[in-house]
């Protein structure tokens, strides 16, 4: 008899060790599973908006892929205050006050002015032309594709410098006849006595480019 209590004892402690682990397993797996997965997605807060916006690259300024840069001047009554889209290698200072708007844009030994002054000015006499009074006998004649405005037109005047050669820049009046004086101002070019084609292209596509603001 007591050896089968002893036996039973045994069973019985067996018995109660087993139902414990089980039932803490029980406990354990059910606390787990009821807990939210770390990859469950967490709910907003309410009255809080959670922004769905993915960052985008800032966009690159066109100057910075092409070179070109935009230049303001001017403004000096009667003249227009105007916008010019300048070329990559090209430098541009100005010069202004309450009376004079000075515009110089450089390359090595060319350069262009545009004046805004109280300055006088006559016609332009192009080869094949008569000259008239007070006009300014070019030795050339080439026109300028405009954005807008009126037409203009670049001609040849005499230097006092043989190394150099002078432009101006002309516009085309109503009449049909050229002046000196256009609606941006005084235009005129310096360039070496043998300029770079390539180079009074840059220079008349700057010019071509002028808007009255």
């Amino acid at each position: 008899m007591d050896k089968f209590f002893s036996i039973f004892g045994k069973l019985a402690l067996v018995v109660v060790v087993g139902g414990g682990l089980i039932a803490g397993g029980f406990y354990l797996g059910k606390k787990f599973t009821a807990s939210p997965s770390l990859n469950a997605a967490v709910s907003p807060t309410p009255g809080i908006t959670i922004s769905q916006t993915q960052p985008t690259a800032m966009p690159t300024q066109a100057s910075q892929a092409t070179g070109r840069f935009a230049v303001s001047a001017g403004g000096i009554k009667p003249f227009s205050a105007y916008t010019l889209s300048g070329v990559a290698g090209w430098t541009p200072t100005r010069e202004s006050n309450a009376s004079l708007d000075k515009l110089i844009l450089t390359k090595g030994g060319y350069s262009i002015v545009i004046l805004q002054a109280a300055v006088g000015g006559g016609g332009c006499s192009f080869p094949g032309t008569t000259p008239g009074m007070m006009s300014v006998e070019l030795a050339s004649s080439t026109d300028i594709p405009m954005l807008s405005g009126a037409p203009l037109r670049r001609g040849q005047t005499q230097s006092p410098t043989p190394t150099v050669l002078n432009f101006t820049v002309c516009q085309k009046a109503s009449d049909g006849s050229f002046g000196t004086i256009t609606s941006f101002g005084v235009i005129n070019y310096t360039t070496p006595s043998s300029p770079d084609a390539s180079l009074l292209a840059e220079m008349d596509a700057m010019i071509g480019s002028l808007q009255s603001k």
